[in-house]
């Protein structure tokens, strides 16, 4: 069976039509869906946002999770989205924000201190990205992200000896890290 998806289009005046989609199962109406949106517009605003960051469309996903924080500015995962897309942008302040709105909601701490820490360092504050990479290995000691991010923040302030373990341990956990790799 097929069917269409749609969802507002980017001037939020007219419906973006984004092809047919082959479907499995069972498939709520397309009732059901439109019911889920007016019901509950954050959440379906943060699904169109995770949505386009898989496809890394990070300018229409930041505008989606902005659209779903207009309705619920409490929605940690908007917000975590918000920062997330906004990093890709290259805009550090307003991802620093977005991950700082979900680390006070205890959403995906790990990962939400990794993306504080990245976009501190991105900023230039090599002191409180420190902070934010050891506030992501203290929630998930595995996280290889946050442990290579946590070398470049110790390398960047010359602690050289003390960054060496964690690039080799960001390595050991996951192999493909380039920027691990380089450190």
């Amino acid at each position: 069976e097929l069917s269409l998806l749609l969802m507002p289009g980017p001037d939020s005046e007219g419906l973006a039509i984004f092809g047919s989609i082959e479907q499995n199962g069972d498939v709520p109406s397309p009732k059901a869906h439109v019911a889920e949106a007016l019901e509950h517009p954050d959440t379906y605003y943060v699904n169109v946002g995770d949505e386009y960051r898989r496809q890394r469309n990070f300018e229409l996903a930041r505008g989606a999770y902005s659209r779903a924080l207009s309705y619920n500015p409490m929605n940690a995962a908007g917000s975590f989205g918000l920062g997330e897309s906004s990093f890709w942008l290259g805009d550090y302040d307003q991802a620093s924000a977005g991950f700082l709105d979900s680390i006070q909601q205890d959403y995906r701490l790990a990962e939400s201190y990794r993306g504080a820490g990245w976009s501190s360092l991105a900023l230039g504050d090599v002191g409180l990205s420190e902070i934010f990479f050891r506030s992501a290995i203290n929630a998930d000691p595995t996280f290889s992200d946050a442990h290579n991010g946590l070398g470049w923040a110790l390398a960047e302030q010359d602690l050289c000896e003390e960054a060496i373990p964690h690039f080799e341990l960001a390595l050991s956990l996951n192999s493909t890290l380039a920027e691990a790799q380089r450190g």
